[in-house]
């Protein structure tokens, strides 16, 4: 018999809907127990009864009152989330638990967070629809001079305006240090001409959006319209191929195909999974094994990176439907902000 132990705050979340990384929850078949100390003991019993046996974690440590609980349910195999389980609690649990075997199983325990639930689908667009508006409030306010640090700073405290917080740091890039994907928001100002990346958001009930906006400064050179609608032309391909049932690693290759000379620029993976993580399944590079699923949210971001130049990176965040796709992303796409 298999008993899964989840310790990851975003799975012990997921699991019960109760925020609170000071618990662990036990699934043995039919019984199900959430273990928590005595802060959130008559939280979890209001809330959580109806679903699971709560038990509370006083006398002994999390990890220790797992593992007598576990002991009790006469298992062979321990599940456990190998990408978030500490080296020190994987070595309690080995060394306590001598006659039961312990399996990585992230994989399956994750799964089920592919496909979002209605709730899920609204609040995800809710944090989307937060984002597309305080982008198109903030390239109103830009101005030569303005440093990356200090739109940077604009953009987030609008984030906590709207009740939310940061989904990941916010990354604003100008002139050639966009052509870094992840840029570190520095002091350079920005310039006429200069090539803009800003990507970020937002969390709302837990809930993450990701958006990338690229564009040139009052005006765009040639080189930078060629390769702007390079990169446009390769989201809308992949856009175009989402339906449930495609593998993931094709809609990667139809962006890169569609680049043309420049997909040698193209230096990371089209897309990710969002929910209550930013970065989730399915994953979409050339080396992934995922299937498209309906119901998953994901964004499509293909991007130019030109060392010294520039890097332009479009990024919508899609939900796959069983026929076709729903873009969550509204925010324009003008090439040129002046």
């Amino acid at each position: 018999m298999k008993a899964t132990y989840i310790s990851s705050p975003t799975n012990l979340l997921y699991y019960s809907s109760l925020k609170n990384s000071d618990a662990r929850i036990l699934l043995c078949g039919n019984a199900k127990y959430y273990i928590t100390d005595s802060r959130f003991i008559l939280t979890a019993q209001k809330e959580l009864s109806n679903y699971y046996t709560v038990v509370l974690s006083d006398k002994l440590p999390l990890v220790k009152k797992s593992i007598e609980i576990i002991n009790q349910l006469n298992v062979n195999i321990l599940a456990v989330e190998g990408e978030a389980l500490s080296m020190l609690e994987y070595l309690m649990l080995e060394q306590s638990l001598k006659n039961i075997t312990i399996v990585d199983d992230s994989e399956k325990i994750n799964e089920k967070r592919v496909q979002k639930r209605k709730n899920e689908i609204i609040n995800i667009e809710k944090a989307q629809e937060i984002t597309d508006c305080i982008y198109l409030e903030v390239i109103q306010t830009l101005f030569e001079g303005i440093t990356e640090k200090e739109l940077a700073i604009l953009i987030n405290k609008k984030i906590f305006e709207n009740n939310c917080t940061p989904a990941f740091d916010t990354i604003v890039a100008f002139g050639e240090n966009s052509a870094c994907p992840h840029a570190i928001p520095s002091n350079k100002k920005l310039q006429a001409g200069d090539a803009v990346i800003i990507d970020f958001g937002v969390k709302y009930n837990n809930y993450c959006s990701d958006m990338t906006r690229s564009f040139s400064y009052k005006f765009a050179t040639t080189e930078y319209e060629k390769i702007y609608n390079n990169v446009l032309n390769a989201q809308s391909a992949a856009i175009k191929n989402i339906r449930p049932g495609v593998e993931a690693k094709e809609l990667d290759c139809i962006a890169r195909n569609s680049l043309g000379i420049y997909q040698k620029y193209f230096i990371h993976s089209l897309g990710h999974g969002v929910g209550l993580d930013i970065h989730e399944k399915p994953r979409l590079s050339t080396k992934s094994n995922d299937i498209l699923k309906k119901n998953s949210i994901i964004t499509i971001e293909p991007g130019v990176y030109i060392e010294n130049k520039f890097g332009i990176r479009l990024e919508d965040l899609i939900v796959v439907q069983q026929q076709g796709i729903r873009n969550l992303t509204n925010a324009h796409k003008n090439m040129i902000i002046r």
